[in-house]
């Protein structure tokens, strides 16, 4: 481990030695930083995954505007129940099935997208009632319990009476008929059509991650995020700098913006 590397997380500390290009890739990786409230989201995923399976399952909701995080945070629990293979039964294990919903969906896209992510091929000449039929067999013989749909705002975009409608029955029809949990993830757009759907409303609870405010929370996650980073000196935010950070940023994890306009923070960094 080098030296006076107390400032960074001890599992890149021996990158604190590296050259510039070896650090720079480092830094520019994409990783998971954890902080209490997407803790909480992950925590309520997994009640949900535990939950005994009923003809009434319980669903959730994950709302937030575009670059809070919503995908990593769903990928990042995919990956702690990924697709595994059963030797005694000699069959793939697909406990979690995660589809991101495209615009302008329709109901066969959506059954063709569920078929493509389990790696089913998708004949053009198949009806959409022919599809439907192939994903109510596989999921139970998967055991799938849990099926993801991120952008599902996407979902609500199609003026009414047309395939909005017919993707609003299948998302109330499909939970009760395979006795799955239904994880929805988009915008404010999707939690008012979904809670202003009295069927659907009842079924799912709705959970926030709303833009970040000037914070301890906040200044954690940004702790965090300097932390990972093979960093050879500390970097000192302040209370001054933080608030600058949410201002230029609007309180979105992601924004681009941040990348061009950091020189603009009140306190030096200095590394």
């Amino acid at each position: 481990m080098a030296a006076d590397a107390d400032h960074v997380f001890a599992e890149i500390a021996d990158l604190l030695g590296a050259d510039a290009a070896v650090r720079t890739r480092a830094i520019h990786e994409e990783r998971w930083v954890t902080y209490p409230r997407a803790k909480a989201i992950l925590e309520k995923l997994e009640r949900l995954f535990e939950y005994p399976r009923r003809s009434r399952m319980p669903c959730l909701l994950i709302v937030g505007r575009s670059g809070m995080g919503k995908t990593m945070l769903l990928e990042r629990f995919c990956r702690q129940h990924d697709v595994r293979w059963e030797a005694e039964r000699l069959r793939e294990h697909t406990p979690v099935l995660s589809v991101v919903i495209r615009p302008q969906p329709t109901v066969r896209r959506f059954y063709a997208q569920l078929l493509s992510s389990l790696g089913t091929p998708v004949l053009s000449s198949a009806s959409t009632i022919e599809l439907e039929d192939r994903v109510h067999r596989l999921l139970p013989a998967l055991g799938t319990k849990m099926l993801i749909a991120d952008e599902i705002h996407n979902v609500f975009t199609a003026p009414r009476g047309s395939d909005r409608d017919s993707l609003m029955a299948l998302l109330r029809t499909m939970i009760g008929e395979l006795r799955i949990s239904l994880v929805c993830a988009g915008t404010d757009e999707a939690e008012n059509a979904i809670l202003g759907d009295e069927q659907l409303a009842s079924r799912y609870e709705a959970l926030h991650l709303p833009a970040w405010q000037p914070s301890v929370e906040f200044q954690g996650l940004i702790g965090s995020a300097l932390r990972s980073m093979p960093l050879r000196h500390p970097s000192e935010l302040n209370t001054l700098a933080i608030r600058h950070l949410v201002d230029i940023t609007q309180g979105v994890t992601a924004r681009r913006q941040v990348r061009t306009r950091v020189q603009e923070l009140p306190a030096p960094v200095s590394n």
